[in-house]
């Protein structure tokens, strides 16, 4: 949209007595021109200010000039002429103080049409004094192609404005966007905003249906340390301990951990980071990030002799436990007591009656718990 303020412009004036027949303009008698839009009243000491301006304007938009400060001004008109005026469609009207011209490229052509956009202002007399004359070249171009990067890699919460090429370079749009997953990222006025790892296509669509693609990736946020509390721990044998992985920085993509025991004879871990005290001595419990960085953390585990609290192979002088078969049997225990059974992971693999543990195939170190006892049994 172009604004026109005749206030603003220098205008390369004119002044006429007699030999309007020597002003022409294209080869057209200017005098046949004033007549025609400004009717007969042209006076001695006319002054006509000529404005040249070229606009280039693609198919299927349009632009607007306005011309300010004209609230006096007689007869204001916008008159399309010459070789091509057939592509262009042209509106025009005058509102108080202020002129308007609106041009729109209907077709493309490679002719160069003028719109002459013309006023006047008069005397006291009625007689026109000055005259206005903007003429306004026209190209029209044709948009054949938008390009946009093909390919963008961003982390969680970075940005990334597109800039759009058009061809040809002096063609004018506007622009539709669009992301296949928005939940990976975000598109709004032509700028993207990575909001969690994955995949997602940017599309840019013009006013004329032309498209580009952009296939975005957006990596995840990578664990760059992580702690473990606490680091240090002793515990009886028996006793469980719930360890707390803190990640910097707090935003990682992935919080999975994988926990190991370097020695599961003296405890065991779960992959929640619940540690399981089996028998008295040293272990490390480890905790390694799954999201390729490569991160790890450790704990210094002491399992002391206790007592009261200790492991015990029977819970009762009474109660009998044995395997057969892959089997584990428990006699002399009531039937409706719930045990829990973890394997050689720290993961809870049965919890029921002593009655219906099912078959358990896999060879290794189970603990089974009986209330609050713990008995280790080897399969």
């Amino acid at each position: 949209m172009e604004t026109v303020n005749k206030n603003t412009y220098t205008f390369p004036d004119r002044k006429y007595k007699n030999r309007f027949k020597n002003y022409s303009i294209n080869g057209k008698s200017l005098l046949i021109l004033l007549c025609f839009i400004f009717s007969s009243q042209v006076c001695l000491g006319l002054t006509i200010h000529d404005q040249t301006k070229y606009y280039t304007i693609t198919v299927g938009r349009s632009i607007t000039l306005y011309y300010y400060g004209i609230s006096g001004a007689e007869s204001f008109s916008a008159t399309p002429w010459g070789m091509g005026t057939e592509c262009i469609k042209v509106t025009s009207g005058k509102n108080g103080q202020t002129g308007w011209c609106t041009i729109k490229a209907v077709e493309k052509t490679t002719n160069i049409p003028v719109v002459t956009v013309s006023y006047a202002y008069k005397n006291a007399k009625g007689e026109i004094r000055d005259i206005y004359n903007f003429y306004n070249n026209i190209k029209i171009v044709e948009l054949e192609a938008v390009s946009i990067p093909g390919t963008l890699t961003l982390g969680i919460g970075e940005s990334y404005s597109f800039s759009p090429t058009l061809t040809p370079s002096d063609a004018s749009t506007t622009y539709k966007w669009d992301s296949s997953d928005e939940s990976v990222a975000k598109i709004e006025n032509g700028t993207i905003t990575a909001l969690k790892a994955g995949n997602t296509i940017i599309t840019c669509t013009t006013h004329n249906g032309k498209t580009a693609e952009c296939k975005i990736t957006v990596k995840p946020t990578l664990a760059e340390n992580i702690t473990i509390e606490p680091s240090e721990l002793k515990m009886d044998p028996g006793e469980r301990k719930q360890l707390i992985a803190t990640f910097s920085p707090e935003n990682v993509s992935s919080k999975k951990l994988t926990w190991e025991s370097s020695d599961r004879d003296v405890a065991i871990v779960t992959n929640e980071g619940l540690v399981v005290a089996l028998s008295p001595g040293w272990t490390i419990i480890s905790a390694n990030t799954t999201d390729g960085s490569e991160i790890s953390a450790s704990c210094i585990l002491q399992v002391e002799k206790s007592g009261a609290s200790g492991l015990k192979n029977i819970p009762s002088p009474e109660m009998h436990i044995y395997t057969k078969e892959g089997k584990i049997h428990i006699t002399h225990i009531d039937e409706n007591e719930e045990i829990k059974i973890y394997n050689p992971l720290g993961q809870i693999i049965y919890t029921g009656s002593p009655q219906d543990i099912p078959v358990i195939e896999e060879k290794g170190l189970y603990i089974i718990y009986i209330g609050k006892s713990a008995v280790k049994i080897l399969l």
